[in-house]
Formats: structure tokens, sequence, C-alpha cells
């Protein structure tokens, strides 16, 4: 047996401190700078000094963008200590115009693809929101939708006409760009 008792090589520590894990810096980031201070301390103590902060990638800001607006729109929404908006009581005129909404809808797709009725609702300001059915295939639950107002003094006329989902509607998963699977 031996009581040569091993030391370690030239330059090593006899005991290593657990290095802190770091994130990577990004490319065009500055390395660390070590400053080595004066003193008695000199020959082990080391300093890392930070390099600036590195501003969010594009990908990052839109990212929080997108997040305020979402969390924006829902406070603008709903109101704090506010009742409902109560509507108008619709014009008649409106809820009867089923052969305006049925022309303004022969413009934009053909009667095969315009069902019976379904329904309407009242917007703000008096509109008038007429649903058809829709026949197209590839759009079940799918409505008909055509906007309807009076202006004072004239009859009846269309704001827009679409195909919009209904609650049953089939729809894309959200956040699906390109083919989904």
């Amino acid at each position: 047996m031996s009581d040569a008792h091993e030391t370690p090589a030239e330059g090593e520590a006899a005991e290593q401190a657990p290095v802190p894990e770091t994130a990577p810096a990004p490319a065009d980031a500055e390395a660390p700078s070590t400053v080595e201070p004066e003193g008695a301390d000199a020959e082990t103590a080391e300093v890392e000094v930070e390099a600036p902060p590195v501003e969010p990638t594009a990908e990052e800001t839109d990212a929080s963008d997108a997040e305020e607006a979402e969390s924006t729109a829902d406070e603008a929404s709903e109101p704090v200590g506010s009742e409902p908006e109560e509507l108008p009581e619709p014009d008649r005129r409106l809820i009867e115009a089923h052969d305006l909404a049925l022309a303004a809808l022969h413009e934009i797709t053909p009667a095969s693809t315009v069902g019976e009725p379904a329904g309407y609702s009242v917007e703000r300001d008096g509109v008038v929101s007429l649903r058809f059915a829709n026949t197209l295939l590839g759009y079940p639950g799918w409505f008909w939708t055509v906007s309807l107002a009076v202006v004072e003094g004239s009859e009846p006329t269309v704001l827009e006409a679409e195909l919009l989902p209904g609650d049953d509607a089939l729809l894309a998963p959200s956040g699906c760009r390109g083919p989904c699977a």
C-alpha cells in the first residue's frame, strides 16, 4: 500500500465549484468578457460581465402584441359595471323583406345554394340580418345572411350579403396554417 497522496495537476483546482447554467447567447451578441481582479485573490477569482440585453425578435414581439390586443378586445367588449345594450325594436319591413334579401343573394350565388328562411337577428342602429339555410355541400351549419336597414324616408336597403357560420358549423381548426392533419 502506498501512503502517497494524489494532488491535482498544476493549474487544476482541488475542488471545482458548480458552474451556473446560462442560456446560449444569440449569434450577433457580444460574448461576456472576463475581468480578472487585482489583489490577493487574483489567481483564483474571475468576474463575468454581462453583455447588453438583446431586443426581442419580430416573432416574439408579434406574439406579445397579439396577446395584448386580445386582452384589450376582451375588456372593450365587456364594459365594467354596465348592463347589456338594449336593442331597438326591429322595423317590420326589414323582417318581411325576404324578396329583397333573396335578390341580393342571387347576385352572388346560384339560387340552388339558398334554402328556406332560417330566422333573423337584430343589430345595433336598427339593422336586421335575415338568415337563409345554405345548401352548399362543403358548408354544413353555415347560413346565407343578408343585413338590411331603413334609412329615414326610404325603403329597406341591402347593406351586405355573405355566408356566415352558425353555432353548429363545421370550421377549420383554430391556429391551422396551411394543410391541417
